[in-house]
């Protein structure tokens, strides 16, 4: 029998889904060694998929396998006109174009039979994200139309945007499900969607080599802190990193916009910050869009206590500075110690965490002793977002600098188990990791801002 982390999924959630979705053996199905399993037209319950699960099968489950009910083109399109129900969404989705051309582009699912019955599954197990992979695939059609981009990049981009996740349905639904912080092993298992998605794409006939790179890129970064190859910008496809950029965009939309009230402008500080990390193409793209959407709109402030944000911004600052001093210590230290790729990946994130951090202004003593000086009764509109924005910037770049504290700990703990003395590193490393934990606190305490649900 397979071990749990070996183990394929898609059995259990179709035998989830067949409450309502009846799913059947379309075809006998064999394992490896050629022994039936399951007749044609046997139902996939929990005691059959249990006897799926225990054996290598001659085929993939999916070729063997029907739904009742399937996405069709219809309901894709009102699916979509039906994902706009936040005022702020609903500025992005008022672009008929791309409406349009989303229709046009799901003919394309007329040749992908096995694509349409995991996006039903993926859909009826995990509605949440495939809300998100809709948004994902319309955002990728708005930075085609912006950036001019060909119609073959249009039609790899939104096959790949459909498919950049449904790796999960063959991921243990309890690691999928989550909510509370995964360990490293379950952090390993749920990056593998991914790879998942790729070897799926990889063998079905009418699919381009791009389409499945493109899953299988969509969360590289290009400064090589991304998964799962760690590649560098000048090795990454045009249509994964768009498929990146959606995804870190709606991550950003989902977390400052519906969880913290702010509006679809607020983003392009965070936009900015995390300038770098996706070609730059596509945010500038998005730029585009966010300003075009922005005109003649009023900004509403989000905070209901300014006092106590002003206070948080200013212990909050000085320690992300003291963060980024220490770090820039502990590589040095680290680099004299051990002189490994990783450490000079980890020097080039610094050096642009440090160049945006310059840029954007967050460390800037100037804009820091007007925050000081300032009187939260006394403060213009003008002032109030510039609070806001910057709150943002920061809270922003603090999570950046988890990225480099994460890979300071894997760094320090190949280092340990081969047995190297850490001399001053390690004492770098026990202030930094304190500090860190002070900094993970955040500046966005939710209960102070105003609340606006995803729906």
């Amino acid at each position: 029998m397979q071990e749990i982390s070996d183990r394929d999924f898609y059995s259990d959630n179709l035998v989830t889904i067949n409450k309502d979705n009846k799913a059947v053996a379309k075809e006998n199905i064999y394992n490896a060694a050629g022994a039936l399993l399951l007749p044609a037209g046997a139902e996939i319950h929990s005691d059959n998929a249990q006897k799926i699960v225990q054996h290598k099968l001659q085929k993939p489950l999916e070729e063997s396998v029907s739904l009742d009910k399937l996405l069709t083109k219809p309901i894709l399109i009102e699916q979509l006109k039906a994902m706009p129900t936040h005022p702020e969404m609903v500025d992005i989705f008022n672009n008929k174009l791309s409406i349009d051309r989303f229709s046009q582009q799901c003919d394309q699912l007329k040749k992908h039979p096995l694509i349409i019955q995991k996006l039903t599954v993926f859909s009826m197990r995990y509605p949440e994200q495939y809300k998100k992979t809709l948004f994902g695939v319309y955002l990728g059609l708005l930075i085609c139309e912006e950036r001019n981009l060909d119609e073959k990049t249009w039609n790899n981009v939104f096959i790949a945007a459909l498919c950049r996740d449904i790796g999960l349905v063959h991921i243990d639904p309890k690691v999928v499900d989550k909510k509370a912080a995964l360990t490293g092993a379950e952090w390993k298992l749920l990056q593998g969607h991914v790879a998942i998605g790729y070897q799926f794409l990889s063998h079905l006939p009418n699919v381009s080599k791009s389409i499945a790179t493109a899953v299988l890129e969509h969360h590289e970064r290009t400064d090589g802190f991304g998964y799962p190859r760690h590649l560098s910008e000048d090795k990454l496809g045009v249509e994964g990193q768009i498929l990146a950029f959606s995804d870190m965009f709606i991550a950003l939309f989902y977390k400052y916009v519906f969880g913290h009230g702010f509006s679809l402008i607020d983003l392009a500080a965070i936009v900015q910050i995390n300038a770098g990390i996706h070609k730059q193409e596509n945010t500038e793209a998005a730029m585009r869009l966010m300003r075009a959407l922005a005109e003649n709109k009023t900004r509403k402030p989000v905070f209901k206590d300014l006092r106590e944000q002003l206070e948080r911004i200013l212990a909050c600052q000085p320690k992300a500075y003291e963060w980024i001093r220490l770090a820039d210590l502990l590589n040095k230290q680290l680099f004299q110690i051990e002189k490994s790729p990783k450490l000079k990946q980890n020097i080039q994130m610094m050096t642009r965490v440090k160049s945006v951090m310059r840029t954007s202004g967050v460390f800037d003593q100037t804009l820091l002793d007007w925050i000081k000086s300032l009187d939260p009764i006394r403060l213009t509109s003008s002032d109030i977002a510039e609070i806001e924005h910057y709150t943002m910037m920061l809270n922003e770049s603090i999570w950046q600098l988890g990225t480099l504290q994460k890979s300071f700990s894997v760094i320090v703990q190949q280092l340990q188990k081969k047995g190297v003395d850490l001399k001053d590193a390690g004492p770098t490393k026990i202030v930094l990791d304190a500090l860190h934990e002070e900094l993970a606190k955040g500046l966005l305490v939710e209960e102070q801002l105003t609340k606006s649900k995803a729906s």
